[in-house]
């Protein structure tokens, strides 16, 4: 099943208000597919064992360019358990806090849109987990 999704692109400098409509369409079968089908960037397509795979993937592409995907999937904050790749493919990702461990009301589709001021890096998104999973490993 293809589920077409329209989210925000923004340039990395965050001084610069530039955005614009991201045209993506979610495969969710074996393997996970997100295929960029936009005029600004090419036709890409971004396979993984699970779609928040195949999102970072999308994500590092664009960050080479200077661009950030501004979706819950790409804030520092979110990460899913392996649980939640394992039940939903990766659509569903926990958003954690230092110290606290995460619960089902933290729970987020990793596509729906967020603002410019919650997203990262890749790299700075799996630093934040990993202080996150040793901030949690004594409660």
């Amino acid at each position: 099943m293809v589920q077409k999704i329209e989210l925000t692109v923004a340039l990395g400098d965050k001084k610069k208000n530039w955005q614009r409509e991201c045209n993506l369409q979610v495969v969710k079968d074996e393997p996970c597919v997100v295929k960029m089908d936009d005029d600004e960037f090419e036709k890409k397509e971004f396979c993984g064992i699970d779609l928040f795979e195949c999102l970072e993937s999308l994500r590092l592409y664009l960050e080479e360019r200077g661009y950030f995907l501004l979706c819950s999937g790409a804030r520092i904050d979110v990460y899913p358990s392996g649980m939640s790749r394992d039940m939903s493919k990766g659509r569903l990702a926990y958003v954690t806090k230092i110290g606290m461990v995460a619960s089902r009301e933290d729970i987020v589709d990793i596509f729906a849109e967020t603002d410019i001021e919650n997203i990262g890096t890749v790299a700075q998104q799996k630093e934040y987990h990993e202080q996150w999973v040793n901030s949690i490993k004594n409660l």
